[in-house]
């Protein structure tokens, strides 16, 4: 918390921020005596107004406007009734839960600590702590899930009554157990077959319980939408500030170190700084990488916002194939995916970059 107070005074004090986002991680874990210097902390984002926002909303980069949103990630074994509270009363409108799955061979195969109990636990005490907008992370694809336990998971989300949803796809990433184990075929993970029958059971599930599928992998009741990551996939600034946090300021992409004993000597003489990595893209890269991520949104980019936010007229950076293909598609003025590339964004998306 020290070297996260003193990054604080050195980056952000005169900085005014739309949304934050408290997580990376799970800051709910830090014992009481960190923790309570948490919401401290959290009270010096507070901005004055929300005009910002009702400024980009005008402009039509940003969803409804009901004032500044504060999230904060939480693992349900770590967060009780007093944490939620405190944090509430520092000024934390949002809780995001990484909830993962309600199955217990779920959470086994996921490596988690938690139970069942312990989300619908958490979700309770969220709504006891005063908080109206709760999310939950949900994972599917791991190793020995069935549509039946995915149907299960995302009904039980929506009876515990979360207005936001993000449902992930389970990566098998380089260099951990869970890959050595499919290397050797001790893990048998499901066919991409499997994964967009998931992705289309979710959006039809959730549908019918009046969450949204807003983004690929996000879903909403109205007004319950994450403002924090809207903002980034429509291009927006944003300043990451902890270990290994990541920052878009000015057009300029950058990373601190994710060397903990290096954070921790941050601003002391001979520190050598906390940047791992650092680049700036060309002005029309950059306009490229905003339309990949703003392609993601349910319902597509505007011409008008998209030039503001980047310079760029759309329809030129635009290749005529995916047009032509049934790729991409003009509808009530915005360019969007169209319904059939969605479950396989990622690779229609490498071809605008």
């Amino acid at each position: 918390m020290t070297a996260l107070e003193r990054e604080f005074d050195a980056r952000a004090g005169n900085l005014r921020f739309l949304t934050a986002f408290i997580g990376g991680g799970t800051p709910t874990i830090l014992e009481d005596e960190a923790f309570q210097r948490l919401p401290a902390l959290m009270r010096r984002v507070l901005p004055a107004d929300s005009a910002g926002w009702a400024a980009a909303a005008r402009h039509g980069v940003a969803p409804p406007v009901d004032g500044f949103e504060l999230s904060i990630e939480a693992n349900p074994k770590t967060i009780g009734l007093r944490k939620l509270i405190q944090l509430r009363e520092a000024g934390a409108t949002r809780l995001s839960l990484g909830a993962q799955t309600f199955d217990p061979l779920g959470l086994r195969a996921l490596g988690r600590r938690h139970n069942p109990h312990d989300i619908e636990r958490a979700v309770a005490a969220a709504g006891k702590a005063g908080f109206r907008r709760v999310s939950l992370d949900l994972i599917y694809g791991w190793e020995g899930q069935t549509d039946a336990s995915w149907r299960g998971d995302l009904d039980r989300a929506a009876d515990l009554g979360a207005g936001h949803l993000s449902c992930y796809a389970l990566s098998v990433e380089e260099g951990t157990p869970l890959a050595r184990r499919v290397a050797c075929g001790q893990a048998i993970m499901p066919s991409e077959s499997a994964l967009r029958r998931r992705w289309e059971i979710a959006g039809k599930r959730l549908g019918a319980a009046g969450l949204k599928r807003y983004e690929i992998s996000n879903y909403a009741k109205p007004g319950h939408e994450t403002r924090h990551h809207w903002l980034c996939w429509t291009g927006g600034e944003y300043a990451g500030l902890g270990l290994a946090a990541h920052s878009h300021q000015s057009g300029r992409r950058f990373s601190n170190t994710s060397d903990l004993s290096r954070y921790e000597n941050i601003l002391r003489p001979g520190s050598g700084g906390i940047a791992d990595f650092s680049e700036t893209l060309p002005k029309e890269a950059k306009a490229r990488e905003t339309l990949v991520t703003w392609l993601r949104m349910a319902e597509g980019v505007d011409p008008a916002a998209y030039r503001l936010r980047t310079g760029f007229d759309l329809p030129a950076l635009i290749p005529d194939r995916l047009l032509s293909g049934g790729w991409l598609e003009w509808r009530r003025g915005r360019l969007r995916l169209a319904d059939k590339v969605f479950p396989v964004a990622d690779s229609v998306l490498s071809d605008l970059v």
